[in-house]
């Protein structure tokens, strides 16, 4: 698990701590970083690319049933999104057409 936090600097957002280690390493392979606000009278979403971007700024609601629909609808809609690539990737090995990709 990582985290990066707002005051972090451009060379740390490159790098991630390891939380009861105290080492750094590199997070080449992320591509955003998503974090949530926990608040008592609301929540809020964020997303930070790497270099430290942001691509996500939303309120979320407060109550745990709301927050699964959130949940279940990202979940749903990337489920919908690799449907479509592994169509798309199936057409593409099958007859060489590039479809969508």
């Amino acid at each position: 698990m990582g985290w990066m936090r707002e005051h972090d600097t451009p060379a740390e957002a490159g790098t991630v701590n390891t939380p009861g280690k105290g080492t750094m390493f590199e997070i080449d392979d992320v591509g955003v970083f998503l974090g949530l606000d926990v608040g008592k009278a609301a929540h809020h979403g964020h997303g930070l690319t790497p270099a430290g971007k942001k691509v996500l700024d939303k309120p979320l609601p407060n109550s745990e049933p709301e927050l699964w629909a959130v949940f279940d609808k990202v979940a749903d809609d990337l489920r919908q999104f690799l449907k479509m690539l592994e169509h798309s990737l199936t057409r593409f090995i099958a007859d060489g057409e590039t479809g969508h990709l």
